[in-house]
């Protein structure tokens, strides 16, 4: 059952606030509402919300261009595709030793993840 918009916005954003604690998806009607609140009220509710899932923590990760150019795919948005001729720097991919000592680097900064992404296909 969607929550009916209270008169004060503040009663409004604490409600669903309440709500989501309790496990409750907001419909997309309710989300759209929100973006007429009061930014201040919004972003309170918003952070205890965040405490509540998150804590204070969070989660670092990485990633390593392992090969870089030479791509024959034509990806509007990447700038190594054919389509575009662009000042990136172009390599094939990178030896495992370089690879696995970015990681272990990254790794004792106390990043968690670790990526590789390549240009190309595959």
């Amino acid at each position: 059952m969607e929550l009916k918009k209270k008169q004060n916005s503040k009663s409004f954003v604490a409600a669903l606030k309440k709500e989501v604690l309790e496990g409750r998806v907001i419909s997309a009607k309710e989300a759209l509402e929100l973006f007429d609140q009061p930014l201040e009220e919004l972003t309170s509710q918003a952070d205890e919300i965040r405490k509540h899932f998150c804590k204070n923590d969070f989660d670092l990760c990485t990633i390593i261009n392992a090969k870089s150019g030479q791509c024959s795919e034509n990806c509007k948005f990447c700038s190594q595709s054919s389509g575009f001729k662009t000042q990136s720097q172009e390599y094939s991919i990178l030896e495992n030793e370089q690879i696995l000592e970015h990681g272990k680097y990254n790794h004792s900064k106390g990043v968690l993840r670790y990526s590789l992404v390549t240009s190309g296909r595959r």
